[in-house]
């Protein structure tokens, strides 16, 4: 998990090709003494291996009992199917928005399922969201996802050496664009943790960032965990609803459902 070491291993000449897995730690131990087991038993390793990282569970939709339970409905408007486009939106007009839908990704990374946006253009979000939610200190910086088609916008050099789909290794920036995504990098050396975003993987996030480029002119956005620091990343309806009543984050965007603050501390 330690992506400046990744990155200073892709860039080596003794290295073609990197690919550091969205777990590559104690958890997923299980996962590989199994496959050595059945590789030992067969000869070989399965044949039918994944490499998508959404194998947690799903989101249930909100009904009347989350209403009465987590909300007042004078101060939360919930509309019941939003589009990506519309979360789109929200966040182009400066807004924070978090989300948990879809399967819950598995290890220490949030691809879009079970994270926090915002817009990648101005280090103030960085703050909003500190404030709002992370409380991290200020020099631990986040990350981004960009859709595939513009990862050479913004990553510099021979990306795709190395697997940028799990947020495990940095790249260095490309500065030409560095002004639309620059809250998404390190302050310091202006590097960057990315998720790179493929439509058959995650299609509702690919179409949000897809969005964002009609508008902005790319498809990146800046992504962090949704939990609060120091705690898991939340998993069921329950533990995001708690986060959101439980903090100053104004959007919530849980399975296909928005929910909004009506009367929220200013983002």
């Amino acid at each position: 998990m330690n992506v400046k070491a990744n990155q200073k291993i892709l860039s080596s000449d003794l290295v073609n090709s990197l690919v550091v897995p969205g777990a590559p730690d104690d958890q997923s131990n299980s996962i590989g003494a199994c496959l050595l087991y059945q590789s030992i038993q067969d000869g070989k390793l399965p044949s039918n291996l994944t490499d998508n990282m959404y194998l947690g569970e799903g989101i249930e939709p909100i009904d009347e009992s989350d209403i009465k339970r987590f909300c007042d409905k004078e101060s939360v408007h919930i509309v019941k199917t939003i589009t990506p486009g519309q979360v789109a939106d929200i966040l182009i007009s400066g807004e924070i928005v978090a989300r948990a839908s879809g399967n819950m990704e598995f290890g220490a990374r949030a691809l879009g399922n079970r994270s926090i946006f915002a817009l990648p253009s101005d280090w103030d979000s960085v703050d909003r969201i500190n404030y709002l939610i992370k409380q991290r200190d200020f020099w631990m910086p986040f990350a981004g996802s960009v859709i595939e088609e513009d990862a050479n916008f913004i990553l510099e050099g021979d990306w795709k050496k190395g697997d940028a789909r799990f947020m495990t290794i940095s790249f260095p920036a490309k500065l030409e664009h560095y002004h639309k995504f620059k809250a998404a990098t390190h302050r310091k050396d202006k590097s960057i943790r990315i998720h790179v975003v493929l439509k058959e993987e995650n299609p509702w996030y690919y179409e949000m960032l897809l969005s964002i480029k009609k508008r902005l002119g790319l498809g990146v956005i800046l992504n962090t965990s949704f939990n609060l620091h120091g705690y898991p990343i939340v998993r069921t309806k329950q533990d995001a609803l708690e986060i959101f009543y439980a903090t100053n984050i104004k959007h919530l965007v849980l399975g296909d459902s928005l929910l909004s603050k009506l009367n929220p501390i200013s983002q």
